[in-house]
């Protein structure tokens, strides 16, 4: 009986996750912002956002910084700009190879036809709220959908460099 009651408030003091996530495509564009200098092993799980995401956002922010970019995807909090370079790392995907980063839950559970991360890449952060969204720390709400894949299953189609400041002037035409 106390395992249950245990059980039952628990259950009742995880907030639910709101967040309104939408189903991607077979394959899509992604992007990984990261410094210039950063470098990523084959099997090492990146946080991904996707690219359309991230072009409607600049269009309706035509005068956003690469700071209000990192931001906005929840890689950083300080409000002023950046001393150091940043990159976009663009990867046509399969939907496939990509988990949602949620809370408490891992695979087989999916959510919106996406498989939840394996234990541990789920959890929430001051970046990611655990339900699949970053953390806009612009408007402090909630920012766009967040994915997680290896570099090696993201790289397989080939990808693109650009660098973070050029992706923001040219995002906004």
């Amino acid at each position: 009986m106390l395992t249950l009651l245990l059980g039952l408030h628990l259950a009742l003091a995880q907030e639910p996750c709101e967040a309104e996530l939408t189903p991607p495509t077979q394959t899509l564009s992604v992007a990984w912002i990261s410094p210039l200098r950063k470098r990523t092993g084959n099997a090492r799980w990146l946080t991904v956002v996707p690219t359309r995401a991230l072009a409607v956002w600049l269009r309706e922010h035509p005068d956003a910084t690469t700071g209000d970019l990192l931001r906005h995807v929840g890689e950083r909090r300080r409000p002023k700009e950046p001393g150091r370079r940043y990159k976009v790392t663009i990867f046509d995907t399969a939907s496939d190879t990509l988990c949602r980063p949620l809370e408490g839950a891992e695979p087989p559970t999916t959510a919106e036809g996406v498989l939840a991360c394996p234990r541990g890449l789920g959890r929430a952060t001051g970046r990611y709220q655990g339900c699949g969204v970053a953390t806009d720390f612009n408007t402090g709400g909630e920012g766009p959908e967040v994915y997680r894949s290896r570099w090696r299953d993201l790289a397989r189609r080939g990808f693109c460099v650009i660098p973070a400041e050029r992706f923001v002037s040219e995002g906004a035409r």
